[in-house]
């Protein structure tokens, strides 16, 4: 939690409503009721995934399933992410490593490319992760 940037997510919040609110602190605490929290809360027994019936599922399985149900989902998050950065003007390179950042990330969750970018700011978000962007750590 220490990463959060906490001016900009009390802004956000602001404008979020109860459920939401509610939602993005359990996921940010990493507290939401997931197969591997629910386990160690003695709620469930397993802590398959429901979808892929995958063990351990945390919030980076969450993220990353690969059941086709949740690819679905994720190609609908990106469209919008897409959209999103258009319509707010957000510079055509920054839009297109995040846009390839995040796909990347999707297909190989585990992997932290090592590659030097030519500006500094790319290589302090392939430091920092994909997974933790995705959490509002950014």
């Amino acid at each position: 939690m220490d990463n959060i940037e906490v001016a900009a997510f009390r802004h956000a919040r602001s404008q979020m409503q109860l459920g939401m609110l509610k939602f993005v602190s359990k996921w940010l605490s990493n507290t939401l009721a997931m197969g591997v929290i629910m386990q160690q809360r003695k709620h469930r027994i397993f802590n398959r995934c429901p979808r892929c019936h995958d063990w351990g599922e945390d919030r980076l399985h969450v993220l990353v399933c690969w059941d086709s149900r949740a690819k679905i989902i994720r190609r609908q998050y990106l469209d919008t992410l897409h959209q999103l950065l258009l319509q707010t003007s957000t510079h055509p390179d920054i839009n297109s490593f995040i846009m390839e950042g995040v796909s990347q990330f999707f297909r190989q969750p585990h992997t932290r490319e090592e590659e030097r970018y030519e500006e500094h700011w790319k290589w302090e978000q392939q430091l920092i992760g994909w997974d933790n962007f995705l959490s509002g750590f950014i």
